[in-house]
């Protein structure tokens, strides 16, 4: 689904001028910046740059690594009254 006023040509500025000029070593800043938008910003970076799709997948594994310690430590923290 795409959010209406989601523009991932601006989106991935964070992490180069363009996406031309994107490097791999820079895709994990541009999904990190644009969890929000995460499935947009893989399929933008892989339909416009092929060549970094090892680092995109790389880059979607860790955010999810992290995403899944953060709704664990959630769950097994105890709630205080």
């Amino acid at each position: 689904m795409t959010t209406p006023c989601f523009r991932p040509e601006v989106a991935i500025q964070v992490a180069a001028d363009s996406i031309d000029r994107l490097r791999a070593c820079d895709v994990f800043r541009a999904l990190e910046s644009n969890r929000h938008q995460l499935g947009e910003m893989v399929a933008y970076i892989i339909n416009h740059r092929p060549d970094l799709e090892s680092a995109v997948q790389a880059a979607w594994s860790e955010i999810q690594k992290e995403r899944f310690r953060t709704i664990r430590e959630a769950m097994e923290c105890p709630e205080t009254m």
